[in-house]
């Protein structure tokens, strides 16, 4: 019987606490996981580091919200739309070179301020 774990409570690259958990998984673990994250801690090589796991992950999901670096500053304090996108462009690259399983998807949260911007964000993620 597999279980599943979700992060839904914290960005799974953020949390000190979920990585130390993350990385101390092995393949052998009968865990299924749903990663979520904001993207900005999401390197390259963070990713490598979980690909011991990557049969575990059943998806990772990106919450992006904003098409635009105006906007993301809005939505996202503190956070950096150009490291975003190079994480997510690391990711397709990485990703389209290695065997994965899992589904991985972006998401945009509808908000006051960055509801202009849902036709340019699915133009870009669809491109």
């Amino acid at each position: 019987v597999s279980q599943s774990r979700y992060t839904a409570s914290g960005d799974a690259f953020t949390s000190p606490t979920y990585w130390r958990y993350l990385k101390n998984l092995t393949a052998k673990e009968t865990l299924k996981l749903s990663l979520h994250t904001n993207g900005l801690l999401m390197t390259k090589d963070r990713m490598l580091e979980l690909q011991p796991i990557w049969k575990n992950i059943q998806q990772l999901n990106v919450s992006v919200d904003a098409a635009s670096k105006e906007t993301y500053n809005i939505v996202r304090k503190n956070g950096s739309f150009e490291k975003l996108k190079e994480n997510l462009d690391e990711l397709d690259g990485l990703l389209s070179t290695n065997d994965y399983s899992f589904h991985w998807l972006t998401n945009f949260t509808v908000q006051k301020s960055n509801y202009k911007e849902i036709v340019d964000f699915l133009v870009w993620q669809l491109s």
